[in-house]
């Protein structure tokens, strides 16, 4: 069988997606998130990519007393340091006034809001930070990084 221009190989058509139109940057607001920030934003304006910066705030709803109950945060408790996330992320992303780029404060697990986004967002790569653990301290932290990279529905580049 012969190939023609008409109709693509193969190997042609199961080449992966390559053009990279939107990028999403998870911020914890630590150094490692900072580098990867930067590295986004330059690597998005080298592309003409969208960049999307997302936050995922980890709220005990409800806290261990001393006698062994359970203590119950207030929503407002709840609202104002969802809102204090939103104000320390735009002045951290520093894209305020920049059309192709869009700042998120969710609340839940990082690992999975992170990848609900960029499945629902179409995203075409997350670039990360990492602090790089090893030995124990990776047993008992684990790595949200290592989890998005197994599980992402689009490319991760990591950073250090």
């Amino acid at each position: 069988m012969q190939t023609t221009m008409k109709e693509p190989s193969r190997a042609a058509s199961a080449q992966p997606k390559t053009r990279i139109a939107k990028i999403l940057v998870p911020f914890d607001f630590g150094e490692p998130a900072q580098h990867a920030l930067e590295y986004a934003r330059d690597l998005a304006r080298q592309l003409g990519a969208s960049l999307d910066v997302i936050s995922v705030v980890t709220v005990p709803y409800a806290l261990p007393v001393t006698d062994g109950g359970l203590y119950q945060l207030p929503p407002e408790f709840v609202r104002n340091v969802i809102q204090d996330t939103e104000k320390r992320l735009a002045e951290a992303a520093g894209t305020e006034g920049e059309a192709r780029h869009r700042t998120t404060v969710t609340t839940g697990d990082p690992r999975a809001e992170i990848l609900t986004y960029a499945q629902a967002e179409n995203v075409d790569l997350i670039v990360m930070g990492t602090r790089g653990r090893t030995g124990p301290a990776h047993l008992i932290f684990g790595s949200v990084a290592e989890h998005i990279v197994r599980n992402a529905p689009c490319a991760v580049l990591t950073v250090r």
